[in-house]
C-alpha cells in the first residue's frame, strides 16, 4: 500500500499543478467558465458519483480480467498467493497510469516524466525487492523472486495490457456518451472555438449553440 501511495501520487501532482480545462485564448474568451471552481460544481453529487461509478468499474474489469488468468497461472506453477498479488498489484499501478494519462488534458515534460517515473521505480522495486536475496529475506521471504515467475508467464502479460485496454474502451464510450447528451459550460465552449477556427470535425464539433446553423454539407454557417 505504501509503494502504491508514493509512486502513483506523483503523476496525480503533476496533472493537479498544470492541467487546464481549456486553452487560455477559450478561458479569456468565456469569463463565465471560472463559476465551475468558484461555485464547487466540479465537486457535485454528481461529479463524485462518475468518479466512485469509474473506480468500481475499474476494479470490476481488473478483478476479472486477473481471475481468468488464475487457471493457467496455476497450471504453469505460477498461481501461488504471491505471484498472483504481485499481478494484480502490477495492473492496478498500469491502469492508475493510464487512468492519469486519460484525464490529463494539458501535457508537458513534466506530466510526461512523472508517468515514466512512476512506472520506472515500480520496475525498479519489483527488481530490488523480489530479485535481491537479503532484500527479500528483511521484507518478505516469500517474495524471492515472484516476479520472474510473473514475467515469465504469458497470461500475466496480457492481464497487463488487457486491463487499461479494456477500461480504456470503456471510458472513451461513456465520456463521448456524456458529453454529447448532456454537454457542460466547457464543451460548449470548446465546441465554439473549434468551429471558429474551421475545425469542423473536431471532437467537439456536435455541439452546437441554440441559433447556430448548418447547411446539408456539414459546414457552419453562423460565424461567417
Amino acid at each position: 500500500r505504501l509503494s502504491f501511495n508514493v509512486l502513483c501520487s506523483l503523476p496525480i501532482v503533476a496533472v493537479g499543478c498544470f492541467d487546464q480545462d481549456v486553452p487560455d485564448r477559450v478561458a479569456l474568451d468565456n469569463p463565465h467558465l471560472y463559476d465551475v471552481g468558484r461555485e464547487g460544481r466540479d465537486l457535485s453529487l454528481v461529479k463524485m458519483l462518475r468518479t466512485m461509478l469509474a473506480a468500481l468499474v475499474h476494479s470490476l474489469i481488473l478483478l476479472l480480467v486477473t481471475a481468468l488468468a488464475v487457471p493457467n497461472m496455476a497450471l504453469n506453477g505460477d498461481g501461488d498467493y504471491y505471484t498472483f498479488g504481485t499481478l494484480v498489484f502490477t495492473c492496478l499501478i498500469v491502469d492508475m497510469s493510464y487512468r492519469v494519462a486519460f484525464l490529463t488534458t494539458t501535457w508537458n515534460w513534466i506530466t510526461v516524466g512523472s508517468q515514466i517515473f512512476c512506472l520506472a521505480m515500480y520496475v525498479l522495486y519489483l527488481m530490488v525487492y523480489t530479485g535481491v536475496h537479503w532484500v527479500a529475506d528483511i521484507l518478505e521471504p516469500n517474495m524471492y523472486m515472484v516476479a520472474y515467475h510473473m514475467a515469465r508467464n504469458l497470461n500475466s502479460w496480457l492481464c497487463v495490457i488487457s486491463v487499461p485496454a479494456i477500461a480504456m474502451i470503456v471510458d472513451v464510450n461513456i465520456e463521448y456518451l456524456w458529453h454529447t447528451l448532456m454537454p457542460d459550460s466547457r464543451d460548449r465552449a470548446l465546441g465554439r472555438d473549434l468551429r471558429e477556427r474551421g475545425n469542423h470535425h473536431g471532437a467537439y464539433s456536435v455541439l452546437r449553440e441554440p441559433g447556430d446553423s448548418e447547411d446539408s454539407d456539414g459546414i457552419d454557417k453562423s460565424g461567417f
